[in-house]
């Protein structure tokens, strides 16, 4: 195997896309729990199969409570991602522009304008391959994103390989 080096330069709606893909798809199981308890408790609320409570009809102020919060929940959650991603790429701009990733049987190294970190993939928390990105956990929270659309096909079978190799290290997920 070769080592691998590409050079990426994320926009800011990348950023945000990746970021609200990385939460929703790695929080899935509690985010799902937690809109479908929501949407449960609307069903239960408007149809109230066994007539067991409620002395009074629905009232539109009722109906008007759940749809706002089945509707606003994942607008407020895309909002504050933006937000958070826009805040991040402004403050730190160098850590997402003309950034060069290596990658090599041993080691995953990421330089940029003015840094530049190496680690050990047993060091890391998990690789995990979308159909548009790569993500590399550093930690359970963070992640670095890798965009395929900036990488060359034969690139990403290269990475592939690698990531397959340290599979014995770390977790890996990837695209079959």
């Amino acid at each position: 195997m070769t080592d691998i080096t590409i050079t990426q330069t994320l926009k800011q709606d990348d950023l945000a896309k990746a970021s609200l893909y990385n939460l929703v798809i790695g929080r899935s199981p509690v985010l799902l729990i937690i809109y479908g308890a929501l949407a449960l408790s609307a069903i239960i609320t408007f149809v109230n199969p066994f007539n067991a409570y409620r002395e009074r009809d629905n009232t539109s102020y009722d109906i008007f409570v759940y749809v706002i919060a089945i509707i606003a929940i994942p607008l407020l959650l895309w909002r504050s991602i933006k937000k958070a991603s826009k805040k991040a790429f402004e403050k730190n701009a160098r850590f997402y522009n003309n950034v060069s990733y290596t990658f090599t049987p041993n080691s995953y190294k990421s330089e940029g304008e003015d840094f530049s970190t190496s680690y050990k993939w047993e060091d890391l928390y998990k690789i995990k391959e979308t159909k548009k990105w790569f993500f590399i956990h550093i930690s359970k929270n963070q992640a670095v994103i890798l965009d395929k659309s900036q990488i060359d096909l034969l690139q990403q079978t290269e990475m592939k390989n690698i990531f397959n190799s340290v599979q014995s290290k770390i977790k890996v997920s990837l695209i079959k």
